[in-house]
């Protein structure tokens, strides 16, 4: 995407002034003195999404400030603050499980949502595209060019991913590694959250989504959320159930995308085998837009290494309100 908009500098200015009320700082070290280094704390605060719907499911929009009401530990927090700008530069990552058959077998829907997603994206807006399977790889490093992110999809291909081992090869060679195993087994889909979400936390943008495509077929251990918890970015999840044969997740089906979506104020797109394509990213793009964003500075009287539980109550009867679940001391 090329050119520049006449109000681009003033609208970089607005946003720093708004960040620097929304983004906390780490503790870092200052000058020494007296050859030794001294720590000065900064304040720190914690950003909660919030996606406010109806009962027909169509986004709330127009709410203010008095009409939330913010919680830590059941203990109300009057001093926060608010915003809701759907004009605010956002950054998403995509990322989708290359070892699943049933999300491989949907490679070019998954390349329309995509397509119809960047198609709703302004200039400032950030994107990366992410696989994983063994291992997780950025298949297009983050940027806001549009041109080159659908020449990235238009160079895509199934057959990029695929093994030429069979798939019988796999499955013995998977029974022999659970017959050997002692414990839980490794989870993949812990790891490639944990690459993605630092990627994210890497901008100081405060809309920030990870959309993650997976069959759901693996077991949700507390890695698993302690993965999503730190970050506090939302995941909303596109959800192509398998065959349920990996491992310990036979009975547990879909549950890690349920849990990681409910704590993380994202939600999960089920029931995709008839559904359009572009409008599923046209849906992630106005969800993730309309986010109105609570920030609050935690009390220093919280545990340092605890997780905090969050509760967001609002004074409109009916509404349906998801938000990020719990924060812990990180940089954000």
């Amino acid at each position: 995407m090329t050119g520049t908009p006449p109000k681009r500098f003033k609208r970089h200015i607005n946003i720093a002034l708004i960040l620097l009320g929304l983004l906390g700082t780490a503790i870092r070290p200052q000058e020494p003195v007296d050859g030794r280094p001294v720590l000065k704390a900064e304040s720190v605060r914690v950003v909660v999404p919030v996606t406010v719907t109806g009962t027909d499911g169509d986004m709330i929009t127009g709410l203010r400030k008095e009409n939330f009401r913010l919680y830590v530990r059941n203990a109300e927090v009057t001093q926060f603050q608010f915003l809701h700008n759907t004009d605010l530069p956002m950054v998403i990552g995509y990322i989708f499980d290359h070892s699943s058959r049933s999300v491989m077998n949907r490679f070019s829907w998954n390349k329309q949502v995509v397509q119809s997603l960047i198609h709703q994206f302004g200039f400032e807006d950030v994107f990366f595209l992410g696989t994983y399977g063994t291992q997780y790889a950025e298949v297009q490093k983050p940027t806001s060019d549009r041109l080159e992110i659908l020449a990235t999809l238009s160079n895509l291909h199934p057959y990029m991913f695929s093994s030429q081992e069979s798939f019988w090869s796999f499955f013995k060679k998977d029974i022999r590694d659970y017959s050997k195993r002692k414990g839980a087994p490794v989870n993949k889909t812990a790891i490639a959250l944990d690459h993605a979400l630092y990627s994210l936390a890497g901008y100081d943008l405060p809309k920030k989504a990870l959309i993650l495509v997976s069959d759901g077929d693996e077991n949700l251990s507390d890695i698993t959320l302690n993965h999503v918890q730190r970050y506090g970015v939302p995941v909303y999840a596109l959800y192509f159930s398998g065959s349920g044969m990996g491992g310990q997740s036979l009975f547990k089906r879909g549950q890690i995308l349920r849990a990681v979506s409910q704590e993380t104020g994202g939600c999960v797109f089920e029931n995709l085998e008839d559904a359009d394509p572009n409008e599923i990213g046209r849906r992630l793009s106005l969800v993730i837009r309309n986010q109105y964003l609570i920030s609050f500075e935690p009390s220093e009287r919280l545990s340092q290494t605890k997780t905090h539980p969050i509760r967001i109550v609002l004074d409109q009867a009916g509404a349906n309100v998801v938000y990020r679940k719990s924060f812990r001391f990180v940089k954000e």
